[in-house]
């Protein structure tokens, strides 16, 4: 699995399909809007049964928010470290990082 992590707008998706055009490509950031959660994707792919066999042919893309204004509202709070939380998991998971920054990745992991 490798995962791909930057700001807003900074070409992460680009970059994914131009080095690894031929994987899966998953938007983390959508599984905040979507029924199945970031919690659900990560116990899936960090202590299920499918980040066996087929973590090579995954490309995670996250926006990365550690640095930025804190929110002053406690839900919103507790999302952002849930997020972090789960992008924790994922690091941890992942085969290889990479960090994009205006189009450009650098190689982390």
């Amino acid at each position: 699995m490798i995962l791909i992590i930057g700001g807003k707008y900074q070409g992460k998706h680009d970059y994914a399909i131009e080095h690894f055009g031929d994987s899966k490509i998953i938007d983390f950031d959508g599984l905040r809007k979507s029924g199945w959660g970031m919690q659900g994707f990560t116990g899936k792919y960090c202590f299920g049964s499918d980040f066996g066999s087929d973590q090579g042919n995954i490309v995670i893309i996250a926006e990365e928010n550690a640095s930025g204004v804190v929110p002053a509202e406690p839900g919103l709070i507790r999302e952002r470290e849930e997020y972090n939380r789960s992008l924790t998991l994922l690091a941890e998971k992942a085969d290889e990082i990479y960090r994009v920054f205006c189009g450009i990745g650098m190689k982390i992991k």
